[in-house]
């Protein structure tokens, strides 16, 4: 049935077409971030930025309930400032927690990569509500599922 196989393609594209290059944790995607947790209250945004400025600069600095999350260029500048990890911001011995990936990471989380179950198509015991089997079909893009 046609209809059923249009929903299949949008599904496709929306997860795999429009998959974001690896994405860091929780930060969003592809953003290399370092948290700072413990950061007193009274620092501020420029605290943070010159607590850095001797290894790396930071592209964006927000404040968030005593962390500071601090995006920076890439994976490698994220690395290099977890050289200030446990160190001294302002009066407080602050901890650091890496939130960034190389840009090549393959792992669980990136989808187009793995052999991926349908969702739909695993819980609703073998019936395929896409119509037929969809990881018989290699999408456009050359994946095999």
């Amino acid at each position: 049935s046609n209809s059923s196989s249009s929903r299949w393609k949008q599904w496709y594209q929306r997860r795999v077409r429009g998959a974001t290059p690896v994405s860091g944790g929780a930060s969003g995607a592809g953003k290399h971030i370092v948290v700072v947790k413990g950061v007193s209250l009274d620092t501020s945004i420029g605290d943070v930025i010159k607590f850095f400025m001797d290894v790396v600069t930071p592209k964006n600095v927000e404040m968030k309930y005593g962390q500071a999350i601090v995006e920076l260029e890439n994976h490698a500048d994220a690395i290099r400032a977890m050289i200030k990890d446990k160190e001294s911001l302002g009066a407080a011995r602050v901890q650091l927690e890496l939130q960034s990936r190389p840009l090549d990471y393959t792992g669980y989380d990136n989808f187009a990569g793995q052999q991926q179950q349908i969702p739909a198509a695993e819980s609703y015991g073998r019936v395929s509500l896409m119509g037929g089997d969809p990881r018989q079909s290699t999408g456009g893009a050359g994946f095999r599922w």
